[in-house]
């Protein structure tokens, strides 16, 4: 079983005719794609993901040349099954939560990590290879682990120094950093431990690296998000600004961007990192009071989604104004670039409901529509597909918080929404 994103790669033992290994591969299904050489092996990148459960054959006929004309004298024939997508998620049991996957066909659930403690959170890396994870220890510190989800080798990445506790890892594109959060602790009443200052760190997946410090090593920073061009968003809770870096090892990160922010959420990079989307207060002005609220005040703030342009620098307000005074949160691009999903709440009284409902945009800020028609629950933790076809997300109770968290799906497709688990929460796709 593949990924429905994988990529096709054929080897050869020398350097070949490029356009006669080209006119002679044959793909079916067929998928438009483009071509990458990269010395003697030959990759095709499809457009779109594979059709999920089904399978892919690959031939390249006879007559293909060398560099040197020498022939291909024999066909050659290759398959493969496309995997059912899968979510990992966490779910509670008598240690603390664990992770887990579930088909969505709903035919499989699987055990990821068997461990005796509790597991904090985690993270798929962006190619879906690799999930990295931070476990709690029996001293309240916490351990950085990543396991290749191929081989099933579990690496030992950071052992959190005591008394600290280090969670929310990310693994950047290539692989080779991972960035987390490091956070102080303190003894609170009836020996429990209480979070205090937290800091963005990174260390390499080599064995005896040591970790850096991201930010400013007097200032708080959490929630660090990377692009899929290596660059790394972070939010520093000292100066109430998301910072853009470029993050090179042995080096200072080199600022970007820096954006003032009040609401603390870091946001989403497009796909191919021109852009970076982020929720942030906006204070009522008399002008949107006069025009949406009619002089009954409700609010003395809204929030709404913004794209910074990494090009220009310029930002553009994508919630508009055409849906009066809301709450917009939680922003996320779809991996094909088309799609924003984000979570949005009604403040005028008409309107008003206990749980942020979820809602899509395209990624200009238009044809915005909403999914869910739960007023009572809650919506967020988004995650979308691969293939941008499907959104995973959690929605909670707001009248009855005793009830576990449940997973749902949304197809966009079909536009039909599916209960996947009853009782889990922070949701990622594993192609």
């Amino acid at each position: 079983m593949v990924p429905s994103t994988a990529s096709i790669r054929i080897f050869f033992n020398q350097p070949m005719d490029r356009v006669s290994v080209e006119t002679r591969l044959d793909i079916d299904p067929p998928s438009a794609g483009r071509y990458v050489w990269e010395g003697n092996s030959l990759h095709f990148i499809p457009d779109i993901s594979w059709p999920r459960g089904q399978e892919v054959t690959i031939h390249l006929a006879a007559g293909s040349r060398s560099s040197y004309f020498l022939p291909l004298l024999k066909s050659h024939h290759w398959s493969f099954q496309v995997d059912v997508p899968r979510v990992l998620f966490l779910a509670s049991d008598a240690n603390g939560s664990i992770l887990e996957f579930q088909s969505i066909d709903h035919e499989e659930r699987t055990l990821l990590v068997p461990s005796p403690t509790e597991i904090l959170d985690f993270r798929v890396s962006p190619d879906g290879t690799l999930v990295s994870y931070s476990v709690m220890r029996q001293d309240g510190g916490s351990d950085l682990r990543a396991i290749d989800l191929v081989s099933e080798e579990d690496l030992l990445v950071y052992k959190c120094p005591y008394p600290m506790r280090c969670q929310n890892p990310h693994l950047s594109p290539d692989n080779d950093l991972m960035v987390f959060e490091r956070i102080e602790l303190q003894a609170g009443v009836g020996g429990k431990w209480l979070e205090g200052f937290s800091q963005v760190m990174s260390i390499k997946l080599t064995e005896g690296s040591q970790a850096m410090r991201v930010g400013s090593i007097n200032h708080a920073h959490s929630d660090p998000h990377w692009s899929s061009q290596g660059k790394l968003a972070y939010y520093d809770e000292t100066s109430k600004e998301i910072f853009l870096v470029d993050l090179k090892i042995q080096s200072e990160p080199t600022e970007l961007y820096s954006i003032p922010s009040e609401l603390g959420m870091v946001g989403s990079w497009s796909p191919d990192g021109d852009f970076f989307i982020f929720p942030d207060v906006v204070i009522l002005d008399e002008t949107f009071q006069r025009n949406e609220v009619t002089g009954d005040e409700f609010s003395q703030f809204y929030s709404h989604i913004f794209r910074l342009n990494l090009s220009t620098g310029l930002v553009f307000d994508l919630s508009g104004t055409d849906f009066g005074l809301v709450e917009d949160a939680f922003p996320v691009y779809s991996p094909n670039g088309f799609w924003i999903a984000f979570t949005r709440k009604y403040l005028d009284e008409d309107r008003w409901s206990p749980g942020r409902q979820l809602w899509l945009m395209r990624s200009d800020g238009t044809e915005a529509k909403q999914i869910t028609q739960d007023p009572e629950y809650n919506h967020f933790s988004i995650s979308w597909s691969p293939d941008s076809t499907l959104l995973s997300f959690v929605r909670i109770d707001q009248n009855n918080l005793t009830r576990p968290p449940e997973i749902w799906l949304y197809d966009l497709e079909k536009n039909k929404l599916v209960l996947l688990v009853s009782s889990g929460y922070l949701p990622q796709w594993v192609p």
